[in-house]
């Protein structure tokens, strides 16, 4: 996109637990949504590993991150992106010396980093579904947020009625069957079947009808499973924003047959996403199976949609 000198430069940047992400964008006045991308870009650091395993951040990890904010930061300089919200989630929240991450990336990459809570991730992603979809007034509609540490459930119309965070995200989960090798994954799932059941019910206002057996599903590992189909299903058309429970379940036991160099290669995905795909596809199922789902809607937004949102709407 040819950018405007007249309109200002913003950015958001998401310290995840599999990777550090950033996304610049530009003012784009009176326009849905108010702003429109110039850079994207996606480092693999992985905070999980050492959140989910040590509770720490390790001196490694540490200078790993404080590197990428520093060429963040010149990207954001190269950009004239003088307005920027930075926001670390699950691994960050996981971790008892993250303030020693925050030190170092405001001293030495100027950047001010916030650990944000599940509600303000789930508030953050329910404001750029909103303004680029417009979720159904009429009947509930359930979002699935999938990241490296956790999952959240959001159930919402035009605002949010409840919001569920469960510590299933892929990374997490990796880390704990790497760690324990007597424990399934089947193990893991099993009690937030009933639990996610249990919200799903209690939050449901009596006088609403049931939730939609559609639901927005957003995340990295989503979004790459859904890309797949191309490579995995290639006898049937797919559309990129739709994903069908019934796909997720034909291309479950085709990855499970790959080993990690076959899925790099046939998917073309990076290691540090062929090493959890197959977990994330497992942890989407069980959600989809015990929520009356039958298909998914990929918007492709994230929470830095809802930080670009209101940076937009703010200039």
């Amino acid at each position: 996109m040819e950018k405007n000198p007249n309109n200002p430069t913003f950015a958001a940047i998401d310290l995840g637990s599999n990777g550090i992400r950033l996304s610049i964008a530009q003012s784009a006045p009176g326009q849905t949504p108010p702003y429109q991308i110039v850079h994207q870009s996606r480092q693999p650091v992985r905070l999980g590993t050492d959140a989910f395993t040590k509770g720490i951040l390790c001196e490694e990890t540490l200078n790993e991150t404080t590197n990428t904010l520093q060429k963040i930061r010149n990207k954001l300089n190269q950009h004239q992106a003088v307005h920027y919200r930075a926001v670390a989630t699950s691994a960050a929240r996981n971790c008892s010396n993250i303030s020693q991450l925050v030190t170092a990336a405001e001293a030495e990459a100027q950047i001010k980093i916030e650990v944000i809570s599940p509600s303000e991730e789930a508030n953050l992603l329910h404001q750029a579904i909103q303004i680029h979809h417009q979720i159904n007034a009429h009947e509930p509609t359930l979002i699935i947020d999938m990241g490296g540490g956790s999952i959240e459930l959001i159930l919402a119309h035009q605002n949010i009625i409840a919001i569920q965070s469960l510590p299933l995200g892929p990374v997490r989960l990796l880390q704990t069957l790497t760690q324990n090798k007597s424990t399934s994954l089947d193990e893991l799932l099993k009690p937030a079947i009933t639990q996610i059941q249990n919200w799903l019910s209690e939050s449901t206002p009596p006088n609403d009808p049931p939730c939609s057996t559609t639901a927005y599903a957003v995340g990295g590992n989503i979004e790459a499973l859904a890309d797949s189909r191309n490579q995995l299903l290639p006898d049937q058309i797919h559309n990129p924003r739709e994903f069908r429970v019934q796909e997720l379940q034909k291309i479950l036991p085709i990855l499970s047959n790959f080993t990690r160099e076959q899925k790099m290669t046939k998917c073309h995905w990076h290691q540090d996403r062929a090493d959890i795909i197959e977990i994330a596809a497992m942890i989407l199922l069980t959600i989809t199976q015990h929520t009356r789902l039958e298909k998914l809607r990929i918007p492709r937004l994230s929470i830095r949609d809802g930080i670009l949102t209101h940076l937009g709407l703010q200039t």
